[in-house]
């Protein structure tokens, strides 16, 4: 008995070596599934937390593109408004301009676009012919061949229908000129006589002037009124008999 006692206790404790070796290479086996699962899910937790901070990214830098494009569209339509307000503005300017440049200028002084003060003078000169016409005729078309005779313009009412004129320009219309019709509708004008008397002054300020025989005393700016020195020269007959237009392309 005690043998086969030996026997069985040597097999039983055999046989537990070997269950604890079993449970020992299970334990192991577990362990490192624990650890495989634990690695895959800090993974799986990083990747989400990567995410979740590039979404916000993204959500952001949206946010910024949004708010940029209202700043930039804010901007376009203010510039819009204000070039709208402006042109508006210009236009209002313009008209009140236009406006007193044509029905103010007689009362006073004002200061308005070059081209505006040209229309308006020319408006009043063309008011005053057709009222001068209407009232002398004669008188009225000296004024007129006057104020032609700076763009080479001549005009007659010989041989027309009553209203109606002749008119031609640079050349000569070919008729004998009236010297006392001239003197009655230009030269007896007071302003006109005025400036005769200027020009025979300038040429009494030049009289000892050497060359002066047979020549002409000029008035460099065309106004007879000035008789500065500075403003005088001795010229040829047929430069100075020339209308203003003509006289550069003659002799200086």
């Amino acid at each position: 008995m005690d043998i086969l006692d030996q026997i069985l206790n040597a097999q039983k404790g055999s046989r537990d070596d070997k269950v604890e070796n079993f449970k020992s290479l299970f334990a192991e086996e577990d362990n490192v599934a624990v650890q495989t699962a634990l690695a895959k899910a800090r993974q799986v937790e990083e990747m989400e937390r990567l995410k979740a901070k590039h979404e916000q990214e993204v959500e952001a830098l949206q946010d910024e593109h949004d708010r940029e494009n209202e700043r930039l569209a804010g901007a376009k339509e203010k510039e819009t408004i204000d070039t709208a307000i402006k042109k508006k503005r210009d236009a209002e300017r313009k008209a009140a301009e236009k406006q007193s440049a044509n029905e103010s200028v007689e009362e006073g002084k004002l200061v308005a676009d070059t081209m505006d003060i040209v229309n308006a003078v020319m408006k009043k000169i063309e008011s005053q012919v057709q009222k001068e016409i209407k009232r002398n005729k004669e008188k009225g078309l000296g004024m007129l061949n006057t104020l032609g005779s700076f763009v080479g313009a001549k005009v007659t009412d010989k041989k027309q229908e009553k209203g109606r004129l002749f008119l031609k320009w640079g050349d000569d219309l070919g008729e004998d000129r009236d010297y006392k019709k001239e003197y009655e509708n230009y030269h007896k004008d007071p302003e006109q006589i005025k400036r005769r008397a200027k020009r025979n002054e300038a040429r009494r300020i030049l009289k000892n002037r050497k060359g002066i025989k047979g020549k002409d005393v000029h008035h460099k700016d065309n106004n007879p009124m000035n008789n500065d020195k500075s403003n005088l020269s001795i010229v040829s007959q047929n430069y100075n008999r020339k209308e203003p237009r003509l006289r550069e392309k003659g002799e200086k």
